[in-house]
């Protein structure tokens, strides 16, 4: 498979990639020699020449392409050389020098004629500050997964039926063990605050354990039934039952890698910019106006979000914490069961087609359930 081993070792293994692919693509894939070339590698004086004249500096990994290649044609992109370095290109504005052109597209690759910094940019708009190797890896991704397509068809239509069949019927098997196998259930709704608690917990150390996570989330104490009882005499009324649900199971839990925080009666009343007067702040969410806070005047939970005011469960607002950090979980598991499943040959195609036949099958399923449902 070309396209198992994602990320190169470094710029020449990325560019004899390249090479490689885009060779398969012109003798199997039916495309033209013409669009596959590259130059002999520049001189350091030659980009050190184009450097003095323009007055900038280019990016590193560009000056690291150019001694490998002085320009360069991957099938549908071309990286320019020194001798047309920032060539005029209608989707390249004035203040960028044309670096990276893509046929039948308006996506372009420029180079700031004021900080001498990549920028990609969309029909001459839209900028965005880029790494020039990261451009290049993405086209090598691209070329490849396109390169497998092909592989993978010719290779199947060497094969006779059956054998496509049985193939199929296994890998089938394979992906239906696999959902079953998913160390977490995105789809089941937790009933309660404790077990909204309890897979919070269960998920993060799934993400510590198996995924190599960093301390993903720390829990603080619990509170004591005397503690909070203390601390409803002294608000002047009751805490909502799920709000003391919660403390009883556990103290403040942040994660840290997310800057977020659900306060237990440690933290609660930590409030900021974002929480309202009169509110208690329950939750903290970094780089956002999001809190969840407590009204001091009749007990109640909203959700705020620009000091505008939602209505909001405290069970409701941890069931999405919940649901964020099992579908993380759900995500690891997926790509780690994809890697093997690339290493053995099995490519996005196949699994689409089996991912078609489960759902039909269970389609079907249904249908008849339904229908005995409906005689009975």
């Amino acid at each position: 498979m070309f396209s198992y081993e994602r990320m190169p070792t470094s710029f020449h293994n990325c560019f004899e990639r390249l090479v490689k692919v885009c060779e398969y693509l012109c003798s199997e894939g039916g495309l033209s020699k013409e669009n596959f070339y590259f130059s002999p590698p520049a001189s350091e004086e030659e980009i050190a020449a184009l450097e003095s004249r323009l007055n900038i500096v280019l990016p590193v990994k560009y000056k690291e392409f150019l001694m490998i290649a002085n320009g360069a044609k991957f099938i549908d992109t071309e990286v320019l050389g020194t001798d047309r370095f920032g060539i005029y290109d209608k989707y390249v504005p004035d203040r960028f020098y044309a670096v990276c052109l893509i046929d039948r597209s308006t996506y372009r690759v420029g180079i700031s004629k004021f900080d001498g910094k990549a920028y990609s940019m969309q029909g001459g708009s839209g900028f965005t500050f880029t790494l020039f190797d990261n451009e290049i890896f993405r086209l090598l991704e691209r070329l490849e997964n396109e390169a497998d397509k092909i592989k993978h068809q010719k290779e199947r239509d060497a094969k006779d039926p059956e054998t496509v069949k049985r193939e199929m019927d296994a890998l089938v098997e394979r992906i239906k063990k696999k959902m079953e196998n998913c160390p977490v259930n995105t789809c089941q709704k937790p009933e309660s605050v404790k077990e909204c608690v309890e897979r919070i917990r269960r998920a993060a150390e799934i993400l510590e354990n198996n995924y190599g996570y960093d301390t993903y989330a720390t829990f603080g104490r619990s509170a004591t039934e005397e503690e909070i009882i203390a601390f409803e005499t002294d608000l002047g009324f009751m805490l909502p039952q799920e709000y003391k649900e919660f403390v009883r199971l556990t103290g403040t839990i942040k994660f840290d890698s997310q800057d977020e925080a659900i306060y237990g009666l440690e933290d609660i009343g930590a409030n900021d910019q974002y929480t309202p007067d009169g509110y208690l702040a329950m939750s903290y969410v970094g780089m956002t106006s999001e809190r969840l806070a407590l009204s001091l005047e009749d007990g109640e939970i909203e959700l705020f979000w620009d000091l505008d005011s939602h209505p909001e469960t405290f069970l409701g607002y941890i069931t999405k914490v919940l649901e964020s950090i099992e579908e993380t979980v759900s995500e690891e598991y997926e790509r780690e069961e994809t890697k093997k499943m690339r290493a053995d040959g099995i490519t996005q195609e196949d699994e689409s087609e089996a991912l078609h036949i489960i759902i039909k099958e269970k389609t079907q399923q249904l249908k008849k359930a339904k229908e005995a449902g409906d005689q009975s």
